[in-house]
């Protein structure tokens, strides 16, 4: 046999194997819709953590990607995607105590004022509460003395403002709504966050939601698992930064953030809590104003 010969035999050989792969991968993925819909037809629909290990039980060498199309399929029905808003919302969430309900602890600025009025079309009985300092806002919702308080996040020079985001992280609070206001001084948009533990009551329709989240990884491989996944819940990535977190480690920990529906945030959120134990919620939350 002529080497010639030989490799034409190869590549009609690889070119076979390579389409009986692609009919396998194809009737995979029939079979993996049937038992996700059947799943979701099991009448545990309220239960999204439920039915994800009833998922993890049936096939035990699925992989991230299929759970993740089992949370976001779970999005699309109607059965499963109440009980997984619902979920969202309660968790992290905690009582207000009733002298702190639509209390907004702020500092008195005019660009916290414009974000205050924004906000404000959420909260029942929206109330100012001025302190000194951004550091006082946070701890007068950490004590349960308001409902919420007003921060910046983000600056187009500055970019992500990180030392905002340890404040979210040492008081225990969530972004729980979002706008962005242009500043006429410095020319350039800033992100501000309503932050507390509960989503204000009052949140408009029709409005995008985002989720925004920090994870921690070795390099890089955490980032890349989680773009890959992130087209199943039709999430638009809007935002993604990256902090070494120890020297030498090569341990990274990422911040994104996704524009999508509310309930593929919940979806998404529910897949990253299952499967990163690095996983910390930032928030899930709307984009109000003008500017979102």
């Amino acid at each position: 046999m002529t080497e010639e010969r030989a490799m034409e035999i190869l590549s009609e050989n690889i070119g076979e194997l390579t389409e009986r792969s692609r009919r396998a991968e194809a009737q995979r993925q029939i079979c993996l819709r049937e038992l996700i819909d059947r799943l979701l037809r099991s009448g545990e629909a309220s239960d999204a953590e439920g039915l994800y290990r009833r998922f993890r039980a049936a096939l035990p060498d699925a992989d991230r990607t299929d759970r993740a199309m089992l949370c976001a399929e779970m999005a699309r029905d109607a059965r499963t995607a109440a009980g997984l808003l619902r979920r969202s919302r309660s968790a992290g969430a905690e009582e207000t105590a009733a002298g702190a309900h639509g209390k907004v602890a702020m500092i008195r600025t005019r660009y916290n004022e414009e974000a205050f009025s924004v906000f404000s079309e959420a909260i029942t009985g929206a109330k100012r509460s001025y302190v000194s300092s951004f550091a006082e806002a946070c701890e007068e919702v950490y004590d349960n003395r308001c409902e919420f308080c007003v921060l910046p996040l983000e600056n187009e020079t500055d970019g992500r403002l990180f030392g905002f985001y340890a404040m979210l992280d040492r008081y225990e609070l969530r972004v729980c709504a979002a706008c962005t206001l242009e500043s006429e001084e410095r020319g350039e948009r800033v992100l501000y966050a309503l932050a507390g533990r509960n989503l204000p009551d009052r949140i408009p329709k029709d409005v995008p939601w985002g989720l925004e989240f920090s994870l921690t990884a070795e390099h890089g491989g955490g980032a890349e698992d989680v773009l890959r996944v992130a087209t199943l819940f039709d999430a638009v990535l809007s935002k993604l930064d990256s902090l070494p977190v120890g020297y030498g480690d090569g341990m990274q920990c990422f911040y994104y953030r996704f524009r999508m529906s509310p309930s593929m945030a919940a979806a998404m959120e529910l897949f990253l809590v299952c499967e990163y134990a690095e996983y910390n919620c930032i928030g899930i939350c709307p984009y109000m104003g003008k500017n979102r």
